[in-house]
């Protein structure tokens, strides 16, 4: 009989042992999946703080034939990346083909070639707090058709290493010469 109880209560106790263990192994991976979503949603946050500056930029009197380079004493401006962030980031740039979605100016038609427009880098690393400018060439075809014409480019610069998409972008407005 003795043994019989002491069974029991071994079982009883190995029940409520287990069902403890479930209900804190439970309550510590909701605290450890609130510290992930914090985590991951401060990551995200910072990474919001990289800009692309101008938004829109307007460049007019191109020349066609002949390959023009954007920013670091030009004539023409070009697009900056501003990290306002105290992290690294790791960016990836592409022009895409479809602009639908990027709200281009009414007054400007998609590129016929987006080939024209060359990023002088496909990845680069920015440092918090600072400004970096998106090396950038254009040669338009000297073709008549190219002539006085109003063209649209669009530079996204994705940001890499984070778990959700997170990318910023910059339009490229040019108005040829006649």
């Amino acid at each position: 009989m003795n043994q019989l109880i002491l069974l029991s209560v071994g079982v009883i106790s190995l029940v409520i042992g287990s069902v403890l263990g479930y209900y804190a192994r439970q309550s510590i991976a909701r605290k450890q999946k609130g510290t992930i979503e914090a985590k991951l949603q401060k990551k995200v946050l910072e990474a919001l703080k990289i800009t692309v500056e101008p938004m829109s930029l307007y460049l007019s009197d191109v020349p066609l034939g002949e390959e023009i380079e954007l920013g670091s004493g030009s004539e023409y401006s070009t697009i900056r990346l501003g990290n306002f962030s105290e992290e690294t980031y790791k960016l990836k740039f592409k022009i895409p083909k479809n602009l639908d979605s990027y709200g281009i100016s009414k007054d400007y038609k998609s590129a016929p070639d987006m080939s024209w427009l060359k990023l002088k880098k496909g990845k680069m690393k920015i440092k918090g707090g600072r400004i970096e400018s998106i090396g950038m060439s254009l040669k338009i075809p000297d073709k008549e058709e190219y002539r006085d014409k109003n063209f649209a480019f669009v530079v996204v610069a994705e940001i890499l290493d984070l778990d959700v998409p997170v990318s910023v972008f910059g339009r490229v407005y040019i108005k040829t010469r006649r």
